[in-house]
């Protein structure tokens, strides 16, 4: 697990002992997995959104990528705080899918 979401869970319960690996199961390791997943998918689904609405407002490409490199930003931030990896294959994989190129 880890530091961050350490951290968070000794927010959550109160004081914990040291090591805090002994007093974390890895059902709740796995739930706090689950959560930073749920997390950035949201992320991407509100940058898939923002790509759609804007160029259903007439917006230009340059436009629309503002507004989705904002959202990948955050994106980038979550992934870094809580040490889940976004490849560059990954970010241009998700611009084509935002910009509706086909993936070959």
């Amino acid at each position: 697990m880890n530091k961050r979401i350490q951290e968070l869970f000794v927010r959550a319960y109160g004081y914990v002992p040291l090591p805090i690996e002994d007093h974390i199961s890895p059902e709740m390791e796995r739930f706090a997995e689950l959560m930073v997943v749920e997390f950035t998918e949201t992320v991407k689904q509100t940058a898939n959104e923002l790509a759609e609405s804007g160029f259903r407002q007439g917006q230009s490409e340059e436009e629309v990528m503002k507004s989705v490199n904002g959202a990948l930003a955050v994106l980038k931030v979550m992934r870094e705080r809580f040490e889940v990896g976004m490849t560059t294959e990954d970010k241009k994989t998700l611009i084509k899918e935002l910009l509706g190129v086909k993936n070959d």
